[in-house]
């Protein structure tokens, strides 16, 4: 898992301005297992670009992508959804 949790760092710090510090990328486990196995809260960054949070997630739904899983806006939250194979092999 800790291997699917940089690529989806490093693919979030190469679709934000390179300004944004790697502290602001945090990435948590949703409170629900059926909203995805990661998740990045876009508040911070947001406002650091100035930008609604919600509407930064679903930018970055169809900006970034990971392997082995599918990325969903769900309000201020970005969440990677891993296909049954990628968490089998995490």
């Amino acid at each position: 898992m800790e291997r699917i949790r940089e690529a989806f760092e490093r693919a979030l710090a190469a679709a934000l301005p390179p300004d944004l510090r790697p502290a602001d990328i945090v990435l948590e486990r949703p409170k629900s297992g059926d909203m995805g196995d990661l998740a990045f809260p876009c508040f911070r960054v947001a406002k650091a670009v100035g930008k609604n949070p919600a509407q930064l997630a679903q930018e970055l739904a169809g900006a970034v992508a990971v392997e082995g899983g599918e990325l969903v806006a769900a309000g201020p939250y970005l969440n990677l959804k891993l296909r049954p194979e990628a968490r089998a092999q995490a």
